[in-house]
């Protein structure tokens, strides 16, 4: 189930992209986590706002050629699906 309704989405986006522009927002980026198993590449990293007291993390999992299997971003008050290619 594919869920991004955005037509800027590309399978391939790289987490440090994702980071930069958190960090061009003004965010605060902390607590990076990378692994790896022999078939996919996970991310996790928690950023927040100044003007916004909301710890969002975000989860990104990536097949073995670095393309976006399943992206989530999880706050205290809801979790949104930006793409997710592993429920089909």
């Amino acid at each position: 189930m594919k869920v991004c309704k955005n037509t800027k989405f590309r399978p391939n986006i790289h987490y440090l992209d994702i980071i930069a522009k958190i960090q061009s927002q003004n965010g605060r980026v902390v607590d990076i986590i990378v692994s790896e198993t022999q078939d996919k590449f996970f991310v996790e990293f928690k950023h927040s706002y100044p003007s916004n007291e909301v710890i969002f993390t975000e989860k990104l999992i990536y097949n073995s050629t670095r393309e976006i299997l399943r992206w989530v971003i999880e706050t205290n008050i809801k979790v949104v699906t930006i793409y997710d290619e592993l429920s089909n």
